[in-house]
């Protein structure tokens, strides 16, 4: 079946291929802004190199209890390490202990896979510790790390991953998808607009009402202090800044 990474098909071909010549990389670096496809993309890859119907086409079922198990991140074979909250810090101590999981056979798979999510955000030391990894991969382990630029790690990381740079879509063309997808096309244009081409992103803002009411909200306060006094508007701005800064930005951002 097809791996339905829209906009990404590429990426798609150039994994399957790899997968169906039997040069599967190591280590592969899936970069880009976040909600663009990058963990899809892993996942994708992962059910493929999982997927026993049959093996090694680079074209998973996505529905045998294997694929499911990978979509539901429960494979025992697939490990997953992040920092603990979106910000956060990917400490050393979390690549420690994946090193000690690689170094075990696959119990299931052909292969046992690490998903090193939102990678920029690990500490030095741990991206050095990962170096040993990378330098001496046990056989059988494969790493998929994903980050928003491959700027934000250590070079020497990026030197020993096959990078695939992931883009946003043009808006006009995510629009379509979303529509396709039964999206109102109000809801659609709108939605491509705030996401700026990130599906993924455009998929989680529609599931996100608290997001869109806060931006109607804002909209609407806007609108008051066109005619509102100097005073009124300091005080506005000054709420602004109280509470959730970071949400607020990202709704000024939309708006």
């Amino acid at each position: 079946m097809p791996w339905n990474v829209t906009g990404h098909a590429w990426a798609e071909r150039l994994l399957v291929g790899h997968i169906r010549q039997g040069e599967v990389r190591h280590a592969y670096l899936f970069s880009g802004p976040p909600g663009v496809g990058r963990r899809t993309l892993a996942l994708r890859l992962t059910q493929a190199l999982f997927c026993p119907q049959p093996a090694a086409t680079g074209q998973p079922c996505r529905t045998c209890h294997t694929c499911r198990q990978v979509e539901q991140m429960q494979h025992p074979d697939l490990s997953i390490v992040q920092a603990e909250s979106e910000g956060g810090t990917l400490k050393v101590d979390q690549v420690r202990e994946l090193q000690k999981t690689l170094s075990l056979l696959p119990y299931e798979a052909p292969y046992r896979v690490a998903w090193l999510l939102r990678f920029q955000e690990a500490h030095v030391s741990a991206q050095n510790a990962l170096l040993k990894t990378l330098e001496e991969a046990p056989p059988r382990v494969i790493l998929l790390l994903t980050a928003d630029s491959p700027d934000l790690l250590l070079p020497t990381i990026v030197s020993r991953c096959e990078v695939l740079r992931l883009r946003p879509l043009a808006v006009p063309r995510l629009e379509e998808e979303l529509a396709a997808r039964g999206l109102p096309q109000v809801e659609a244009h709108l939605l491509a607009h705030l996401s700026e081409g990130r599906l993924g992103y455009a998929l989680r803002l529609r599931e996100d009402r608290a997001f869109l009411e806060q931006r109607s909200a804002l909209l609407d306060d806007w609108l008051h202090l066109l005619s509102a006094g100097r005073t009124e508007r300091f005080t506005y701005i000054e709420g602004l800044t109280r509470g959730a800064p970071e949400r607020t930005r990202e709704t000024l951002r939309g708006a």
